[in-house]
């Protein structure tokens, strides 16, 4: 192990923890670990993997932005929702969202690093959408600065609801010390605002603005000229408001027979005194 990248990693978080706390306490949840094979880094929600030549390279001012780099994997758990995407476009989606995310919060952003002003604002999701499907940093320039490692089996869930979590609790910190950039207040408004399903909304929506103090049925002429407009009845409406027992009555029973044709025509007896 290259002490001295060790001590350049831990500088670099250390200054974090000052100068962006809302980083520097979620970078203190990744456990720093060589691993030379990985060309640059590596992040898996519980590690930061990096090739110890490559942190040479870096700055101490591009060595914070390369851990919060790393921190936005997690935070935007681009970890857990890959799903059956490609992963070097999602790994390239997902760079381009977090490095406009730091480079608006202050962070300098290395030469190649994937950044396009025309996705600002966008989620990893949407620049999915699109890049082409042999991405290869064509969108800005650059290759992807890392490596995600997906998280599987009962893991995806449980990182994801621990960096919420943790999310919010370093927000609430930076915001008492003043430190939280109004991009990042806004990104976890978002994440903490409830979200409700827009079938649910527009049903809702229905349900309370529709009035249900009319019906389809034509209105009976009769009653216009009074200002009334009730439907036409029919056998089935009456048989509706009125009991077997009240349409066998005298008075209402030689009505609800003339009133079958209109319901049933195919199987009534025409009326005789109706001209044909």
């Amino acid at each position: 192990m290259n002490q001295d990248v060790v001590k350049q990693l831990i500088r670099a978080r250390t200054a974090l923890v000052l100068d962006q706390p809302f980083f520097g306490m979620l970078a203190l949840r990744l456990k720093l670990v060589e691993r030379n094979e990985i060309k640059t880094l590596a992040v898996d929600g519980k590690h930061v993997f990096y090739n110890a030549e490559f942190v040479k390279t870096l700055s101490p001012s591009l060595t914070k932005s390369a851990l919060a780099h790393e921190v936005g994997h997690c935070i935007f758990d681009h970890l857990g929702r890959r799903g059956a995407r490609n992963p070097r476009k999602w790994n390239c989606a997902g760079d381009y969202v977090i490095n406009d995310t730091i480079q608006n919060a202050g962070f300098e952003l290395g030469t190649g690093w994937l950044h396009n002003a025309a996705f600002a604002g966008m989620g990893a999701d949407h620049v999915y959408s699109l890049l082409p499907d042999d991405e290869g940093g064509e969108g800005g320039g650059g290759d992807p600065l890392d490596e995600m490692i997906d998280a599987t089996g009962s893991d995806v869930e449980c990182n994801a609801v621990d960096w919420k979590i943790a999310t919010l609790q370093a927000a609430a910190a930076a915001k008492a010390m003043g430190k939280l950039h109004a991009s990042l207040s806004r990104f976890v408004d978002e994440l903490t605002a409830v979200k409700v399903d827009w079938r649910e909304r527009l049903r809702r929506f229905v349900t309370e603005n529709s009035r249900d103090d009319y019906s389809w049925l034509r209105p009976n002429r009769h009653f216009i000229m009074q200002g009334l407009y009730p439907p036409v009845c029919t056998a089935r409406t009456w048989a509706r408001s009125w009991s077997p027992s009240t349409l066998q009555a005298p008075l209402i029973n030689p009505l609800s027979t003339r009133l079958v044709p209109r319901s049933r025509p195919s199987s009534a007896t025409p009326d005789p005194r109706r001209p044909r």
